[in-house]
């Protein structure tokens, strides 16, 4: 949802903005990328530490499977040199796929906008939607109402009768209300009720509501900053607390001993994440204006080598 309010604001704003498409795509990589390769190299690493390092498939089986994570799961997610419990260890990342999905076919909402793509960027953004829907193994339609429920929020923020109303405070009970609703009547975001609940209090967060002053609490910055490493570590400190740490002794556990559990792992995932943040997401995205730089440059000396010495 808040990746489809993002871009789809861009989009809306192209005509006063226009896109650098590959600066853009550059971004995802770097914004996406290092962090993903973190984790994956948790996975690999438990994967083969729990078969003592040794090959229990053929090396081109287990190359296979590499790919597959390396490639953001969009192929697929396969446990790793037999290790069954791969996939629960890095959970969050079925979801990724969707979200290169979604930016693969933004061009193509530019072009239904009017927004002027240039044409080979229409070309290459119809044919990424094609393959990566026959590469992707399963790809689940209720996932895309959330994507439009950020669209429309970016719609509707334009509005100045909307957003003025939905600023103010007694907004800000009704987000929580639509949030705490989903959280305790659906047993999964992805149904229509629940997106349309979670749609509404995103959209009255979009226009500046801050829930009476909790979104712009510091800390409620510093989480937000580290979400991405929230996201996707989350599972690997969950599965080495309970599977390395605790193994065979965490089926005893209470209900209260197991909250207790989690409640103690929380201060650890949050300095983890931190420190990812710092040293992983912030870097990347901070290379994208030199890495653009360089793009931009090699791509100019391409196109005056090109031209004859007589016309230069």
């Amino acid at each position: 949802m808040i990746t489809g309010f993002l871009f789809w604001s861009k989009l809306l704003d192209g005509r006063q903005q226009p896109i650098d498409w590959s600066r853009l795509y550059l971004s995802r990589v770097l914004r996406l990328g290092p962090l993903y390769l973190v984790a994956v190299t948790c996975v690999l690493l438990m994967s083969f530490g729990r078969a003592g390092f040794h090959l229990r498939e053929a090396p081109g089986v287990v190359a296979e499977q590499t790919a597959q994570w390396l490639l953001f799961t969009i192929p697929g997610i396969s446990p790793v040199n037999g290790f069954t419990e791969t996939v629960p260890l890095a959970g969050a990342a079925w979801s990724l796929p969707y979200e290169w999905l979604f930016y693969a076919w933004l061009p193509l909402g530019a072009f239904c906008l009017r927004r002027s793509p240039p044409l080979h960027w229409v070309i290459v953004s119809v044919a990424a939607v094609v393959i990566l829907v026959m590469v992707m193994p399963q790809v689940r339609f209720p996932m895309f109402y959330a994507f439009a429920g950020g669209i429309v929020a970016a719609a509707l923020v334009r509005i100045a009768a909307i957003r003025i109303m939905l600023a103010r405070g007694v907004w800000g009970a009704i987000a929580i209300l639509c949030l705490v609703t989903t959280f305790m009547v659906f047993p999964t975001a992805y149904t229509v009720p629940a997106v349309l609940l979670l749609a509404g209090g995103f959209l009255i967060i979009a226009c500046g509501n801050t829930l009476y002053g909790i979104l712009e609490w510091r800390a409620s910055i510093v989480l937000g900053e580290m979400a991405y490493s929230l996201y996707l570590l989350h599972s690997v400190v969950l599965f080495v607390t309970y599977r390395l740490v605790l193994g065979e002794s965490a089926a005893t556990l209470s209900p209260v001993e197991h909250w207790a559990m989690v409640l103690c792992q929380v201060p650890a995932l949050i300095l983890l994440c931190f420190a990812t943040f710092r040293l992983v997401e912030k870097p990347g995205m901070e290379a994208v204006p030199r890495w653009h730089a360089r793009l931009v440059g090699r791509r100019a000396n391409i196109g005056a080598s090109a031209v004859p010495s007589g016309r230069q």
